[in-house]
């Protein structure tokens, strides 16, 4: 999985609930891999965005 990039964007603090979504940008299939390219965004519990991000990963295919 490659590092991805980062933003932390408002400060979190103890005991506050956050909540995270996770989205699949894009797939790109190989004979052996699926690549993909993800974003997500973490929010406080009044809807502010506390993280941002992307990443890049790969899931490998079974029995290929």
């Amino acid at each position: 999985m490659r590092p991805g990039e980062q933003e932390f964007r408002a400060p979190v603090y103890t005991g506050e609930e956050i909540t995270c979504e996770w989205t699949t940008d894009a797939v790109d299939e190989a004979d052996d891999r699926y690549v993909l390219e993800c974003s997500f965004v973490c929010t406080n519990e009044e809807g502010t965005p506390v993280l941002t991000g992307d990443v890049e990963g790969i899931v490998w295919k079974d029995d290929v």
